[in-house]
């Protein structure tokens, strides 16, 4: 994100925006940390499950 936030699209009628969309940043962040640990909860459930012979 930082890397595509630096490129940016500069034309010479406007001025350049070269700052991090904080907003987009959060959504990243809320969006992986729950798929992580979605993830985990779920593979944990299984791996008990599978343990536990059910």
């Amino acid at each position: 994100m930082i890397l595509l936030s630096a490129l940016g699209d500069c034309v010479p009628e406007a001025s350049c925006h070269h700052d991090l969309d904080w907003l987009l940043v959060a959504a990243a962040l809320a969006v992986a940390a729950v798929v992580g640990f979605g993830s985990r909860a779920a593979i944990n459930a299984i791996i008990s499950r599978w343990h536990n012979g059910s």
